[in-house]
């Protein structure tokens, strides 16, 4: 049996296929639409972008192990879902770990994610040393991507439970919502007569209302009352209008809550355009400080002596005609040139001196001088000038 197999038989054999990822049913917060839409947006959008490795001489290389971020990491997990995981995993526990199976050689052959609870610290130990299922594995052989929002170095911790207090209100909210949509009831109720009634009246007509109206379309059975008694509504005529702005506002807690910006979060039944700032600001504010945690424990134990870097500048050109207009204005405005503005959507550079040059807008000073100069020495260089 190879080492190969028998690593994978160490650490995938003993346990089900299906561990590999969690099973287990997910809390109140983690299934909110709003923190479902910005994990899964955040860590499917920072996978979806290039990786790119760089040697010392700043050249652009493609090592073997590139291979187990592009393509498969495993024989169950491809490079995507690995990448994707581990921002998922760090965002909900604070912390993803994946195991790299090296051959004899040292070479690594595949990087596993590890299931929650299978990686402790032993702290007793000096140094700290890393627990796989109890016995000591070396760091370098364990890709650890922490959340950033952590008081401790060695450990991160999730966002979901340091923002806890104000994410339960928000499913509280949304339990609101689920009773009012199944009873269709959204204002409290008072039962008025002209005189006393028993305590046990009171109590057998509230529970007469509850098993005939505190249901599923329970509001449009018809309400009978008699010995002169009356039905008003004493709270909550705007309820539902309350609902709909506490959970706009709860978009914005969310928001702050995972360092997202708020425009990502935003949606409409015709759908929202995220705008090019938006974008950017999504790309600097969330997406590059993740980039950069994973950077670094990729260059350290994957693919040290090389500099990696996510190509985030793919998410930020837009669409082709918002990238078309405002390439065009940089050419124009001599910040470009049309090559430069080619590269930048993908294209090949022309073979045309003029589209290696900057251009001179003549409103300016500096391109009128320029045009002035060109002028000068246009008439010295003329037989008519002597």
């Amino acid at each position: 049996m190879s080492l190969l197999s028998r690593l994978r038989r160490y650490f995938i054999g003993g346990f089900d296929a299906s561990m590999l990822v969690d099973s287990s049913s997910v809390g109140d917060i983690e299934a909110l639409p709003g923190v479902q839409r910005a994990v899964e947006g955040v860590a499917g959008m920072l996978a979806s972008v290039s990786i790119c490795v760089y040697d010392s001489q700043d050249q652009e290389v493609y090592p073997a192990a590139l291979n187990l971020l592009t393509g498969r990491a495993t024989e169950m997990v491809n490079g995507w879902d690995l990448r994707r995981w581990l921002v998922t995993e760090s965002i909900s526990q604070g912390n993803a770990y994946a195991y790299l199976a090296r051959t004899y050689s040292g070479e690594v052959a595949e990087i596993i994610p590890l299931d929650r609870g299978r990686v402790t610290i032993n702290w007793a130990s000096d140094p700290y040393q890393y627990l796989l299922d109890g016995q000591a594995v070396a760091s370098a052989d364990l890709i650890h991507v922490k959340s950033g929002y952590s008081r401790w170095a060695f450990i991160g911790e999730s966002p979901l439970d340091k923002c806890r207090t104000q994410l339960e209100l928000i499913a509280n909210l949304d339990q609101w919502a689920a009773t009012m949509a199944a009873t269709g009831t959204t204002r409290r109720l008072a039962f008025k007569f002209p005189t006393p009634i028993s305590e046990q009246a009171k109590q057998s007509i509230l529970l007469a209302w509850k098993a005939k109206h505190s249901r599923a379309n329970g509001s449009g059975e018809p309400l009978i009352i008699d010995g002169g008694g009356s039905i008003e509504g004493v709270s909550g005529s705007d309820d539902l209008s309350a609902l709909t702005n506490a959970r706009t506002a709860a978009m914005g807690e969310i928001a702050r809550a995972l360092n997202i910006p708020l425009s990502f979060l935003a949606a409409t039944e015709s759908g929202t355009q995220v705008t090019l700032d938006a974008q950017r600001a999504l790309v600097d504010q969330t997406l590059r400080p993740w980039a950069r945690r994973i950077e670094s424990e990729l260059m350290a134990k994957l693919l040290p002596g090389y500099r990696v870097e996510h190509d985030l500048q793919e998410l930020l050109r837009g669409t082709m005609k918002d990238t078309a207009k405002e390439l065009s204005k940089l050419v124009m405005a001599g910040v470009l040139t049309p090559n430069d503005a080619r590269w930048f959507i993908g294209m090949q550079p022309v073979k045309d001196p003029m589209a290696d040059e900057l251009m001179q807008r003549l409103d300016t000073a500096a391109g009128q001088a320029e045009v002035n100069g060109d002028r000068e020495d246009e008439e010295s260089e003329s037989p008519d000038a002597d």
